[in-house]
């Protein structure tokens, strides 16, 4: 039997008005988060977070000159990674659900990895309580065992296995060459026994998660309820000097920033982050 359709028109009309349906469908089921307001945590005071245009373009500049691939230290692909924030919005969701202080302050690990010349990133939702006698904000090591990666044509972030992880930062251990002191000695990635050694390179940068959505709002007031963090942040590869008092001495150090995405924007880009080594297990926040 053979279908027969007398007016081509109005069936192509259909198909356009479904296809714009399911369109319409994903969208909305990607970026339909409701405002987060960070209820329950302490509020961090994120007075000098954002860096300026000049600025985050010095960091850059500062990664693409210093930090390069294999010992020959050939440039490292500089290609942003691309997050709808919408998946950084369930990221939250997992930390704030999982907290089991109150307050708390919630967070963003982001893992180095690599594959050939091109960064791979890793993500974990972590929640960070105070310890008084620290005098600092722990994070809390029970999240830390689900990794995930950022999936470019789902736009959501999806569960990666342990394995998978540890050979990417492996690779990334052993191809990334550093000129710490900009003195064109270029160094293999230093390893440090104990994760507070100011020494040891950078394995991850943790963002709370207060700093990553101050930036997006600041950027993007404008959202309705019912399509809010449908736009994307870009995360960039950086360097920038870390100074230790104790030796009266600076290092250059991998580090990222956050920008969003598009010209225009209120709050250039975000790099109040903490590196791991040395602030790995304890991290130290002004809270308001």
């Amino acid at each position: 039997m053979k279908l027969k359709f007398y007016n081509t028109s109005a069936f192509i009309a259909i198909l356009i008005t479904v296809a714009f349906l399911s369109r319409r469908q994903v969208c909305l089921a990607q970026c339909g988060h409701p405002r987060i307001d960070f209820i329950n945590e302490d509020i961090l005071d994120l007075d000098d977070f954002y860096k300026d245009e000049q600025q985050a373009g010095m960091l850059q500049n500062y990664f693409n000159n210093n930090v390069g691939y294999t010992a020959a230290h050939t440039p490292i692909d500089p290609s942003p990674e691309v997050i709808q924030m919408s998946a950084i919005a369930q990221l939250y969701d997992i930390a704030r659900t999982q907290a089991t202080c109150n307050p708390c302050v919630t967070g963003l690990r982001i893992i180095f990895g690599m594959r050939l010349n091109k960064m791979v990133f890793f993500y974990q939702p972590v929640f960070m309580c105070y310890d008084i006698s620290q005098e600092g904000y722990m994070v809390n090591s029970s999240v830390l065992s689900q990794y995930y990666r950022y999936n470019t044509t789902t736009k959501l972030f999806e569960p990666v296995m342990q394995d998978t992880v540890t050979a990417y930062c492996q690779y990334y251990y052993d191809n990334v060459y550093i000129d710490h002191f900009e003195d064109g000695n270029y160094a293999p990635f230093t390893h440090v026994s104990q994760d507070v050694d100011w020494h040891g390179d950078t394995k991850s940068i943790i963002f709370s998660f207060q700093e990553l959505f101050a930036l997006y709002e600041a950027n993007y007031p404008n959202e309705s309820a019912g399509n809010r963090y449908c736009e994307d942040v870009i995360i960039r590869n950086a360097a920038a000097y870390y100074y230790r008092f104790k030796i009266n001495k600076d290092r250059l150090k991998h580090t990222l920033y956050v920008k969003t995405n598009g010209d225009g924007a209120v709050l250039y880009a975000a790099n109040l982050a903490h590196l791991c080594p040395p602030s790995c297990n304890q991290l130290n926040y002004t809270a308001q």
